[in-house]
């Protein structure tokens, strides 16, 4: 299995060389739109603070290839192009949906006087960036490595997408809830293991714990709030401590409900600053029968500890681990989506960040569903594997010729 390399700054010397040697190779086709844009001769500098080599020079020779230089040591480039860390620049490259504009507008990439010379480039952008990641599939292939293609919390909010979608198209056939005891009444639980494995071995290997919702919803807390989480998982009471400035070091135990019934686990011997409270949504029926419980975050709450437990007290409301708190508590509390608690007052990123884990989204594990469907057993389920087939063929994530396959 490749090794997955998450972070940028983590990729080596020898594989950086590889990749930017590979990226030239496959800009050789388009080196005489180089030469009809006037771009001969033009050098860059491309920097960051947290660049491992310090900075990338690079310029466009007379036949219009790319040429890096791996030896200067001082910037050599006629335009220097400054970014906010060494993760925008390759993001810029590797990610199709990156927004190269909006990060010139928030100031991601900064251009000194030779500004021209990049606009030059601008219209060459999108072939620049299709070779660089061509040239990434060939260092993969060579090193036997998976690079980043997006950030990490993009790529977790995928593999919770594809566990939720695989977890309610199980739950849609036996009309149960997607629990292992009762999926292995119906399909070949080998396949289902081995799907639900996987997909838990790379959650795990994201967040640097084991693949729990406690431990996920504290990694998506830690990097969207900014929490330094406690060095040992095992801590009882609290999580970590708030990083930014409005809340630097308070304490906080983060939580997580995947639908949201109004009750909290409060445990006064070891009361944290703050809870955080992250819920998925309402449950709209009393049966769960036919439904799953998906990792999802609807609604975030903040709530001072001892504030919280104080007005509980004057209720006469029984402190433990399924605490029943007033609707008007939750929502005087809620910092997403409406933001009514202004401690912390969330950022517009924060936002789609938390977002990215607010719906089902079904293309993203049709793949994985395949994968279990094939194995179905052909009986009982015939007629419930024909439905399936016949419900996909509407949606058109299917086609009539891949039909025999699969029912």
């Amino acid at each position: 299995m490749p090794i997955r390399v998450l972070k940028v700054t983590s990729i080596s010397g020898e594989v950086n060389r590889y990749l930017l040697q590979h990226w030239a190779e496959h800009l050789k086709p388009i080196k005489h739109k180089v030469i009809e844009a006037a771009l001969v001769g033009n050098s860059l500098t491309v920097r960051s603070p947290d660049m491992p080599w310090k900075r990338l020079n690079c310029s466009f020779a007379e036949d219009g290839t790319l040429v890096f230089d791996f030896e200067s040591k001082e910037d050599t480039g006629q335009t220097i192009i400054d970014c906010v860390d060494l993760e925008t620049w390759y993001r810029a490259l590797a990610d199709r949906n990156f927004d190269c504009m909006k990060a010139f507008e928030e100031g991601k990439f900064m251009l000194d006087s030779s500004a021209p010379d990049v606009l030059r480039m601008a219209p060459l952008m999108p072939e620049m960036a299709e070779a660089f990641r061509q040239a990434i599939a060939d260092t993969e292939k060579e090193f036997d490595i998976e690079l980043p293609k997006m950030k990490p919390l993009e790529r977790l909010a995928q593999l919770i997408d594809t566990k939720n979608g695989l977890e309610k198209e199980i739950a849609y056939i036996i009309g149960r809830l997607a629990l292992l005891k009762h999926v292995s009444e119906f399909i070949d639980t080998n396949v289902l293991i081995d799907t639900k494995n996987s997909l838990e071995k790379e959650i795990a290997y994201i967040i640097g714990r084991p693949a729990l919702i406690k431990y996920v919803s504290e990694f998506i807390a830690a990097n969207v709030l900014g929490i330094e989480l406690e060095q040992s998982a095992a801590q009882k009471g609290i999580d970590g401590q708030f990083a930014g400035d409005a809340l630097k070091g308070r304490s906080v135990d983060i939580k997580y409900y995947a639908r949201m019934e109004g009750l909290l686990d409060i445990s006064e011997s070891t009361l944290p600053d703050f809870y955080l409270v992250m819920v998925g949504p309402k449950a709209l029926v009393a049966s769960l029968r036919g439904t799953t419980r998906p990792w999802l975050i609807s609604h975030v709450y903040l709530l001072d500890a001892k504030e919280l437990v104080a007005q509980l007290k004057l209720r006469g409301v029984k402190i433990g681990v399924a605490t029943s708190v007033a609707r008007h508590l939750w929502d005087a509390a809620e910092i997403y989506p409406m933001q009514r608690n202004n401690r912390p007052i969330l950022s517009e990123d924060q936002r789609k960040m938390l977002a990215l884990f607010g719906e089902v989204k079904i293309p993203a594990y049709e793949a994985v569903a395949q994968t279990v469907y094939l194995k179905l057993a052909r009986a009982p389920l015939q007629l419930q594997a024909e439905g399936l087939c016949n419900r996909l063929l509407c949606q058109g994530n299917l086609k009539n010729d891949e039909k025999e396959g699969w029912c």
